[in-house]
């Protein structure tokens, strides 16, 4: 990783983490082809363990609909995102730290209801299956302490209505006659279970060739 001192290159600029973050691109392909930044896909989430009732149902689920183009996301990678970063900087995830450091004294724990299952962004176009969740006041606060200090620090966030959610399969094409709500309307108000949040995650986003892993990088313990 190159230190700070090459953007002495750039004499006329006052260097900070923005304009390092800038920069960064220029330097390797115009300065010094060898520099090498390493950038780290990231995003802020909430860790879930499999409920029983959600994996028994996925299983039972991805037997029916095995003859489908469906990627199914290993229970293993459950998780809930608040925020997704993308590609960040070493620097900057030092900032992200400070933040989530601080955010987690400022939080309680709470409890997750999961309930249902749903797909994005319509049954016409389907491409994401999803569990839901109910309404935490204390996830919410959270996703909202966060978006300034985040905003402030030049990412660019999702501008829609949060709506929180467990993703369990991506859905590349499904047959032209395969009906898909026939499939899940049984389960769209089953109730999967609750779930004690603890910490909040900041996770890297490793692809492999199986597929993704989400690849704890610091984790913050909620409590005040």
């Amino acid at each position: 990783m190159p230190k700070r001192a090459n953007l002495l290159y750039y004499p006329e600029l006052k260097i900070n983490d923005f304009t390092y973050i800038r920069l960064e691109a220029q330097m390797k392909s115009k300065i010094n082809p060898t520099i090498r930044i390493i950038m780290k896909r990231i995003f802020i989430g909430l860790k879930t363990e499999p409920l029983p009732r959600l994996k028994h149902c996925v299983k039972t689920l991805s037997h029916h609909l095995s003859g489908e183009k469906i990627k199914w996301v290993n229970p293993d990678n459950w998780h809930l995102t608040l925020h997704f970063l993308g590609n960040t900087s070493p620097q900057l995830i030092e900032r992200i730290d400070e933040i989530l450091s601080h955010s987690a004294t400022q939080s309680n724990s709470f409890t997750l209801t999961f309930k249902g299952l749903g797909i994005f962004p319509n049954l016409h176009r389907p491409k994401i299956l999803w569990a839901g969740i109910d309404e935490s006041p204390q996830m919410m606060d959270l996703y909202q302490y966060l978006f300034p200090k985040l905003k402030a620090l030049n990412f660019e966030l999702d501008k829609r209505p949060y709506a929180p959610h467990l993703t369990l399969a991506r859905i590349k094409k499904l047959s032209p006659d395969f009906d898909l709500m026939k499939k899940l309307e049984k389960y769209q108000s089953k109730y999967w279970g609750q779930l004690h949040i603890k910490e909040v995650t900041l996770f890297e986003s490793v692809t492999k060739q199986e597929g993704p892993s989400y690849v704890p990088i610091s984790k913050y313990t909620l409590g005040r």
